[in-house]
């Protein structure tokens, strides 16, 4: 594979319709898209990221993958084996465990995992199995415990499952496409699955004969939601009693009169924020503005200075500027960086060892890495290593 720096957002996708919100704030602060589109300067990961951490799972048999999702605890990681189908649980130095799960249509069985996650107090885990509509729950031992087969109770499917916080299950629902009126997206439910709180409500609205189409951005920090309304400008965090606004991104004057796109004249006729998601004290978004000719601008905005900018593009002797996206990985100077949810202040990425022996054959970066002994380990792991063998999770800490 073609070895990149790339900072990867990750994102999920849904039907989105002319939407009304309660939980807002009369004053909160307003960010220029479009003047932060022309304040270049250079950001690096070592500005949200203090330092990096390798470390080499066990390969056996039952235990092996060749593409994974990586869910950090203090004592475990989790990897989410995306060809396989396979949920396998490592300690944190590497050590295989159990396999968690099987698959299957039966009790306590998946088809696939939508959503994993640990419980923040008890050994658990939650596994949402969106095509059967299950959401199953395991001990950490492998036992299977309870599930909860949602699908007679809830015309929409889940579009999110986790553990937030407080060690509840929270839901988001996928939007409704027809006309509704004051439906709570978000749901809070007990341990026993019984629903116990609503917010987040939305009115979906038909106007003009526009087919009505989007999505909306929402993403996990550590056990807490944040949303943000596509085409609509006011990113939100979770609280406990509902979500508030953390601020508002002025889209300029190219920008959709109403909540919800219609095809016509089209959504990408429209500035819009396709991306967003917080990392540490910045929120790093992708935009679209047509008026630059560019669909996806990576921006980054800096809450505690208040400032929207846009990063330099990184220079390689081995890359081109076209292939290059986001930040400059000067922690290691190694591989991409695929950033997912965050897990107590650390994020993480499953590294190939044969992408890892291309990158470090081929890569020459132009820039100063921090941690040369860090890079300098992982080129060492690398090199006792068999292709064969399972990927290296690389672990980054969050300042």
């Amino acid at each position: 594979m073609k070895s990149k720096i790339i900072l990867v957002i990750v994102l999920c996708f849904f039907t989105a319709t002319c939407t009304t919100l309660s939980d807002t704030k009369n004053e909160i602060v307003e960010i220029d898209i479009l003047e932060g589109y022309q304040n270049v300067r250079d950001f690096k990961l070592s500005e949200i990221v203090s330092d990096v951490s390798y470390v080499k799972l066990e390969n056996l048999p039952n235990a092996h993958f060749s593409l994974g999702i990586p869910i950090i605890h203090n004592k475990y990681i989790l990897i989410k084996a995306v060809r396989e189908n396979r949920l396998i649980l490592f300690e944190s130095n590497g050590k295989f465990i159990r396999i968690i799960g099987r698959q299957g249509k039966g009790p306590g069985e998946f088809l696939g995992f939508q959503d994993v996650y640990f419980h923040p107090k008890d050994p658990k885990i939650l596994v949402h199995d969106e095509t059967s509509k299950k959401i199953l729950i395991y001990s950490i031992e492998g036992k299977y415990l309870d599930e909860f087969n949602y699908s007679s109770h809830y015309k929409r499917a889940f579009q999110k499952v986790f553990f937030n916080r407080e060690g509840d299950i929270q839901v988001v629902l996928r939007r409704p496409d027809q006309q509704v009126a004051d439906f709570p997206l978000v749901r809070i439910l007990d341990s026993t699955f019984q629903e116990k709180k609503q917010y987040h409500y939305i009115t979906n609205e038909s106007i003009a004969k526009g087919n009505r189409t989007g999505f909306s951005n929402y993403w996990i920090d550590n056990g807490e939601l944040f949303m943000q309304e596509f085409c609509y400008d006011t990113v939100y965090k979770n609280h406990e009693d509902g979500l508030s606004a953390l601020f508002k991104i002025n889209l300029g004057e190219n920008h959709s009169p109403t909540f919800y796109i219609a095809n016509n004249p089209g959504v990408w006729a429209y500035n819009s924020i396709l991306y967003l998601r917080s990392i540490g004290d910045y929120f790093l978004l992708y935009a679209h503005l047509p008026k630059f000719g560019e669909e996806r601008i990576p921006l980054v905005y800096n809450i505690k200075s208040n400032q929207l900018f846009r990063p330099k593009k990184p220079k390689t002797k081995f890359l081109s500027n076209e292939d290059l996206q986001g930040i400059n990985n000067d922690i290691d100077g190694l591989g991409e960086v695929i950033i997912v949810d965050t897990w107590d202040g650390k994020i993480a990425e499953v590294l190939n060892i044969i992408d890892l022996q291309e990158a470090i054959e081929k890569e020459q970066l132009e820039i100063e890495i921090t941690h040369p002994e860090k890079r300098e380990q992982l080129i060492e792991l690398v090199r006792n290593m068999d292709p064969e063998d399972n990927p290296i999770v690389r672990i980054f800490t969050l300042r």
